[in-house]
């Protein structure tokens, strides 16, 4: 959450508190023993928010206040306006009540909050409660599920929303220091399509010292990604480039040679708009990497 502009706005806070160390660990480990004594399941993390919802009009100051009260114990808890969650192998259960549902700690929370800050006062069902735990551990969906409906909500009164942990993400640096042999043989094992003149040209692009140097400044290394290579790869394909088509063909017959500078212009680009000089409805083509014609009364 960006607190940089002193410009209130109506919009949705998220105050996270959190308890201390030393409270928190034996919270944290008296669910972990009832998730495993009564379902069965093995959770290696656990975290647990509570999270307040605040939607009214704070500004910075606002909002550097509230951290500090009167919402937080300082001396049990520490706080913090909600921020992307790290993600990354941990399951997220957020329990809240149903609309409609009497909400009592937003409720108090409220009118603690219409009483301490210099606004008139917050609009009836302004703020709101929950309660978010997060697992780390060898879990399903299902499993997650079922900890949620049959240890921590009612499932009248209580909703649940699940967010699913994201694979972790690496990337591959490409070592191009090869003999020509095993620079074709990454081109094939990573179905680059990729001749060996192509791949040389990479890896002399690579090792220029201007590239070097330019990559270094914006903090990447000697040799390329996985993703540059891909891209690479990608951009440099008979489907994007047109080699073939594009390329000088020289062409032999009992009645001569001929020298083709681009199929695709002399043949394909040329033919294609010599028909749409003569023909009102083709519209536009070769342009944008598309092509618009008109339709007339004769096409449904």
């Amino acid at each position: 959450m960006d607190l940089s502009t002193a410009t209130p706005q109506l919009v949705c806070h998220r105050l996270v508190l959190r308890h201390q160390k030393q409270i928190a660990e034996a919270e944290n480990s008296r669910l972990r023993k009832q998730i495993d004594r009564f379902l069965g399941l093995s959770v290696d993390e656990l975290h647990i928010d509570r999270i307040y919802t605040i939607k009214g009009e704070l500004s910075h100051d606002d909002l550097e206040d509230l951290l500090k009260g009167p919402l937080v114990d300082p001396v049990l808890e520490s706080a913090h306006w909600d921020r992307e969650l790290e993600s990354e192998g941990w399951w997220a259960l957020e329990v809240a009540y149903k609309p409609g549902v009497t909400d009592a700690e937003g409720t108090a929370a409220q009118g603690t909050l219409a009483l301490s800050t210099a606004h008139a006062g917050f609009a009836e069902g302004s703020v709101s409660y929950s309660t978010r735990y997060r697992f780390r551990g060898d879990l399903q969906r299902d499993d997650v599920l079922r900890i949620g409906r049959e240890l921590l909500a009612n499932a009248l009164i209580q909703d649940l929303t699940i967010s699913e942990p994201q694979l972790a993400s690496s990337v591959e640096s490409i070592s191009l220091d090869l003999s020509d042999d095993a620079l074709l043989d990454l081109s094939r094992n990573r179905l680059l399509a990729l001749n060996l003149t192509e791949m040389l040209a990479i890896r002399e692009y690579y090792a220029d010292p201007k590239v070097t140097e330019l990559r270094s400044k914006h903090g990447l290394g000697y040799e390329p990604t996985d993703v540059e290579i891909e891209v690479l790869g990608q951009t440099w394909s008979e489907h994007c480039k047109h080699k073939i088509f594009n390329a000088k063909i020289h062409y032999s017959n009992p009645e001569g040679s001929v020298t083709i500078d681009s199929l695709f212009n002399s043949c394909i680009r040329a033919a294609t708009e010599k028909v749409a000089h003569e023909r009102d409805w083709m519209v536009s083509v070769f342009s944008d990497n598309a092509g618009v014609i008109r339709f007339n009364d004769s096409i449904d």
